[in-house]
């Protein structure tokens, strides 16, 4: 198949609930042990959520424009973590730290952070 990691694992997503619907009980136990695997629920939600917001809104500017917009993601995970821990919702958790990471992968796109895209050297 021709199509791209995060479009053959549009499956998984189905299956794991949408827009990180199923929680996290579908990872195996040894998850912080091993690789990440390409249809990973979390990776293909990542992959989805960068294509959104990458099609949504112009590239990051600068590093204060990216912390800005990482800090209001990383405010609106901690709003759900002061919560009782019986009353957050392990989905939106979820969904926030998705968009946590999404951020941080357009910071380092927008600004040319890899080293392969960087002009610094």
């Amino acid at each position: 198949d021709d199509a791209p990691v995060y479009l053959r694992g549009m499956a998984m997503w189905a299956l794991w609930g949408g827009a990180i619907g199923g929680g996290i009980s579908m990872y195996p136990d040894d998850v912080l042990t091993t690789a990440p695997r390409p249809d990973d629920p979390f990776l293909t939600a990542l992959m989805l959520e960068f294509t959104r917001v990458t099609a949504a809104w112009p590239p990051i500017h600068s590093h204060h424009e990216g912390y800005a917009l990482l800090l209001e993601e990383v405010e609106e995970y901690w709003e759900i973590v002061r919560q009782k821990e019986h009353l957050r919702d392990p989905q939106a958790m979820c969904r926030e730290l998705v968009q946590v990471a999404a951020v941080a992968w357009r910071i380092v796109r927008s600004l040319g952070l890899l080293a392969e895209e960087s002009s610094h050297g």
